[in-house]
């Protein structure tokens, strides 16, 4: 009797060695943050009246009735679906375009909110802070634009 309970004994206690080892070996000493789930903007083609974006992982291109810009970083969004993103946007002219004059692009900021499949965005000029439209967009829609020239 007195052999089984000395057996149990060192089984118990190599058994507590072991976990305490085990559990000892999962921590480094080195304290790593888990990257935190970002909330993206569907990627692929967005459309509505007088806007098309091709969304992509690194940012979107837009074209507008007389205009085009782009977006060159992720467009994440917050909990409550709002999202703000700088980028560029060149206003186009009627007519042919000149080589040695051609349309020049200025910073811009994209903002809105994107619900499932609809997205609402609104440009302001950065130098101005003027609004350079409004727009409604939607998931898998090819858009209605119609260029200047």
């Amino acid at each position: 009797m007195q052999r089984i309970v000395n057996g149990y004994v060192i089984c118990i206690f190599a058994l507590t060695l072991l976990i305490s080892w085990q559990n000892g070996s999962c921590r480094t000493g080195k304290s790593v943050d888990m990257p935190k789930v970002q909330n993206r903007v569907a990627t692929g083609d967005w459309g509505g009246p007088n806007v098309r974006m091709n969304v992509s992982e690194n940012g979107a291109k837009l074209q507008f009735s007389c205009a085009h810009g782009s977006i060159d970083e992720p467009i994440v969004f917050d909990s409550a679906g709002h999202f703000s993103v700088k980028g560029t946007i060149t206003a186009e002219a009627m007519g042919p375009l000149h080589i040695d004059n051609p349309p020049k692009s200025g910073p811009a900021l994209y903002s809105g909110t994107v619900s499932d499949t609809k997205l609402s965005l609104t440009i302001t000029l950065s130098d101005t802070k003027e609004k350079a439209g409004e727009f409604s967009l939607e998931l898998g829609k090819p858009g209605r634009v119609f260029k200047c020239h």
